[in-house]
């Protein structure tokens, strides 16, 4: 609670609760000890080793974790908790309503009732919102319902642009902006083909939760293993041909230098591979 006040003080916004959403959601339990909850997805086959019959023993598993925690600690393990796991081609049969209801269940009861905590000899009542899912694209989409495939026609959750604009536009248009009005219009349709929407969100049954207001994107595969590269790539060319600020041979000897530790030196960039063209 001591670093959550320090982030309540702090203008830089560096944690979740620091921004509209949460505070829009903290509004709602008026004064009393409410922490944010966020829920992780992703499939993961664990016997991926013995070839081309991995897939049938793949597993679906969720996970949940306080984004409000120190740093120090909210990477630790032991903070991370394994909610439901379960055979991803039992989740495709039953869908997320069934797959998904003793979770929503659970998180109800930890944002309606809380949990009696006892702390420097005082007994507290903290509860708990869920308020994102954090996932990759297809695990977010399969998770809350929409269409899986990113070939589809309107495969995006954030907006309902066409596969063929979305492929050429840089900026969403605000008018396409998914919104709970337009939402719930695709779920009546129910033509996914047409709205990109499967099933109805199962965790907008929870109060303070909406599939479209409650978004977000993971950075690992957006950026990091996207549009990183590609900006990165744009940014070197400038920087080296353009503007000359340092040489190639130079960017060589830094890259080669680098002390990447030992975690990550097995991702050290091969310097053949570096040259004008690639970039």
């Amino acid at each position: 609670m001591d670093y959550v006040d320090c982030l309540e003080n702090d203008r830089v916004i560096r944690n979740f609760i620091q921004g509209k959403l949460w505070k829009k959601l903290k509004a709602q339990f008026r004064g009393q000890v409410v922490l944010p909850l966020f829920l992780h997805f992703d499939d993961y086959d664990p016997n991926s080793a013995l070839g081309s019959h991995a897939n049938s023993h793949s597993l679906g598993a969720l996970y949940a974790f306080i984004p409000c925690l120190p740093p120090q600690l909210r990477s630790r393990i032991e903070n991370m908790f394994l909610v439901i796991a379960m055979l991803t081609k039992d989740h495709k049969k039953c869908g997320n309503a069934i797959a998904f209801n003793p979770v929503i269940e659970e998180l109800k009861y930890l944002q309606e009732t809380g949990l009696s905590i006892y702390a420097n000899s005082v007994r507290h009542r903290v509860y708990f919102c869920y308020s994102l899912l954090v996932a990759d694209n297809k695990g977010n989409n399969t998770v809350q319902g929409y269409v899986e495939s990113f070939s589809a026609n309107f495969y995006c959750r954030i907006c309902k642009m066409h596969r063929n604009d979305a492929s050429r536009k840089c900026c969403a248009d605000a008018a396409l902006r998914r919104n709970a009005d337009n939402y719930q219009t695709d779920v009546d349709r129910n033509d996914f083909t047409q709205t990109g929407v499967k099933d109805m969100c199962v965790w907008n049954k929870l109060p303070l939760y909406h599939n479209t207001q409650n978004i977000s994107c993971d950075v690992m595969h957006d950026i990091y293993e996207g549009m990183l590269m590609c900006g990165l790539c744009a940014i070197l060319r400038n920087l080296i041909v353009d503007r000359e600020y340092f040489s190639l041979e130079t960017f060589h000897e830094r890259v080669a230098g680098f002390d990447y530790g030992p975690s990550d030196s097995g991702n050290k960039p091969c310097i053949a591979r570096l040259t004008i063209d690639r970039f």
